[in-house]
């Protein structure tokens, strides 16, 4: 018995042979470098419109590489229904929700240059004083700066705070002796309240977490 198979089946057949382009395919849209694009581009309710986008060009490329456009249809409906078309829809929500979210959060202006200059800090409690019968808690702020061998300590910044117990006074500002301009050349060109304002505010953040705890005496 001779069996006759159709052009349309024998596409098939080769796309079958090729299921493994889809699922890379799929695998790799979070490496595209237009990933940005869902970002500043589309919206959750015009999430049909990029799956169809992308279907479109995922099934064209299938019948480019099999050499017959006449079986984009059945490509179609069989990567529909054996989940593809889901997955990329999954990719786009999970793209707009968890990526864009987080890629999209500004940074500051003081940790882009931080981060062009590879500088970065970390931040350690200090010690409790008292003067005039006042209550201190301090923290340091040390500097480290990578010129090629790894970050190493540059500069050490102080940062006091008024307290009462273990909170912070209330309506009482940090106290930084001298600023922070003089510990690298790239500080130098921000305005003071930017510049202190930052650093006096992520100490603040680290205190308010430490406190309350055993003070070394």
């Amino acid at each position: 018995m001779k069996i006759i198979i159709t052009e349309n089946q024998l596409n098939m057949l080769k796309f079958q042979r090729r299921l493994n382009f889809v699922q890379e395919y799929i695998d790799k849209l979070p490496e595209n470098p237009d990933i940005d694009d869902i970002c500043n581009h589309w919206t959750e309710n015009e999430s049909d419109a990029f799956v169809s986008n992308t279907m479109w060009d995922l099934v064209t490329q299938i019948c480019d590489e099999i050499g017959n456009m006449d079986s984009y249809d059945e490509i179609y409906e069989y990567i529909v229904d054996n989940g593809y078309r889901k997955q990329i829809y999954d990719f786009f929500f999970d793209t707009l929700r968890n990526y864009c979210k987080k890629g999209n959060q500004k940074k500051h202006v003081i940790e882009k240059i931080m981060e062009e200059n590879d500088i970065s800090y970390d931040i350690k409690y200090h010690k409790r004083g008292y003067n005039n019968n006042r209550q201190y808690d301090a923290v340091i702020i040390t500097f480290y700066i990578d010129r090629g061998n790894g970050p190493k300590p540059e500069a050490l910044q102080s940062v006091y705070f008024k307290t009462i117990g273990n909170k912070i006074k209330p309506n009482t500002e940090p106290i930084v002796h001298g600023d922070f301009h003089w510990i690298f050349e790239v500080f130098r060109y921000l305005p003071s309240d930017v510049l202190t304002g930052y650093f006096t505010d992520k100490a603040k953040e680290y205190i308010e977490k430490i406190l309350p705890l055993e003070y070394p005496r």
